[in-house]
């Protein structure tokens, strides 16, 4: 048609009831696939999701699961060890309790480093 965005954008803020209508069809482009994934019932869903996920990424992309990277949980001991430090005043306890603490991390490296599924191919 030889319209740019930038003059669509430009006539929509110049014209409140264009911007209206881009708005209106900008909703139904995304509820037309929402319907699509309602009435599939889980035969030809996935064209609808990836066309969402295109639509609009910052409502519908695919998020990875919440992870603790090793850093993260290096920090998470510190802190507990902190903890640990400051409420348990008595020497010998607060050192077996942190020590017990060490002995659980240097277990948990080990058995990443030797188990199968998680060595570097």
């Amino acid at each position: 048609m030889g319209i740019t965005p930038a003059a669509v954008r430009l006539a929509a803020r110049r014209d409140k009831a264009f911007a209206e209508m881009i708005r209106h069809a900008e909703m139904n482009r995304e509820l037309v696939h929402l319907q699509q994934i309602r009435a599939a019932g889980g035969k030809s869903w996935r064209a609808s999701a990836w066309m969402l996920e295109r639509l609009s990424p910052d409502d519908f992309r695919l998020r990875p699961p919440k992870t603790l990277g090793a850093d993260d949980m290096k920090n998470l001991f510190a802190g507990i060890g902190e903890v640990i430090a400051s409420v348990i005043p008595d020497g010998p306890l607060r050192r077996r309790v942190l020590g017990r603490l060490r002995t659980v991390l240097g277990s948990d490296r080990r058995a990443k480093a030797t188990h199968p599924a998680r060595r570097k191919r």
